[in-house]
């Protein structure tokens, strides 16, 4: 069985920033806690058109409630 944050991040990488993860790939990936039983996860892009460099775009996800 998925841990429920697994799922949330695999809805939001297949749904809500499909058209962008069709074009780059996410390098790193974090959480951050932001309050008590709240995490929010952030993404490290690449480059459109160099797959392997670190772009200075981020994708900042939803909160994400435990």
């Amino acid at each position: 069985m998925k841990d429920a944050s697994i799922e949330f991040l695999e809805h939001h990488l297949t749904h809500t920033f499909k058209a962008l993860m069709g074009s780059r790939i996410m390098l790193d990936m974090d959480w951050v806690s932001e309050a008590e039983k709240t995490s929010r996860a952030y993404g490290i892009m690449s480059e459109e058109t160099e797959l392997e460099k670190e772009s200075n775009l981020i994708i900042l996800f939803p909160p994400f409630f435990e």
